[in-house]
C-alpha cells in the first residue's frame, strides 16, 4: 500500500503546483486512514483526512489512482471554500486540473463479506495488530 501513500502525496503536490491558494490555506498533506470493511465505499474524505478502502485498493490497483485523486480533490476543495461535495470547484479540480476522466462515483465490483479477498482480510488483521502495537508503545 506504499504506492497509495506515494500517489496521495503526488496528487496533493500536483494540486498545490497548479491551483492558486490564499496565504492562510493549510498546505499540509492530509493524513490517510485505512478502511478494511467490506462496503460500497472505495474512499471518503472530510476537510482533514482521506480514507481509502483496502478491499478496493487490492481489487482495482490500476484504476484506484483515480479514487485517490478524487478524495484528495475533496480535501483540497473543502480547505479552499470550507464546504464541498461534488460541486463546481471539486469538478474543476478533478476533471480540469487533474484531467481525470471518471465521474463522481466509481464502478468497481462491490466488495461484500462473501467476496472479500484473503489478502484484504490479512491486511485488516495486520492493521489491527499495528494499531494495538502503537497503542501499547504510546501507553508505555
Amino acid at each position: 500500500m506504499k504506492w497509495v501513500i506515494e500517489r496521495h502525496h503526488y496528487w496533493w503536490d500536483y494540486l498545490l503546483k497548479r491551483v492558486w491558494v490564499p496565504d492562510e490555506f493549510d498546505q499540509s498533506v492530509p493524513p490517510i486512514k485505512w478502511n478494511t470493511r467490506a462496503s460500497r465505499t472505495a474512499g471518503r474524505a472530510n476537510n482533514k483526512t482521506c480514507e481509502y478502502n483496502v478491499n478496493y485498493i487490492l481489487q482495482e490497483q490500476g484504476a484506484y489512482d483515480e479514487t485517490i485523486c478524487h478524495e484528495v480533490c475533496h480535501v483540497f476543495a473543502k480547505r479552499l471554500i470550507k464546504f464541498s461535495t461534488h460541486d463546481t470547484l471539486w469538478e474543476y479540480l478533478f476533471n480540469v486540473v487533474c484531467k481525470a476522466q471518471r465521474g463522481k462515483y466509481h464502478n468497481y465490483k462491490i466488495v461484500t463479506k462473501q467476496n472479500q479477498t484473503k489478502e484484504a482480510k490479512m491486511v485488516a488483521e495486520l492493521l489491527k495488530l499495528q494499531k494495538k502495537l502503537s497503542s501499547c508503545r504510546n501507553g508505555a
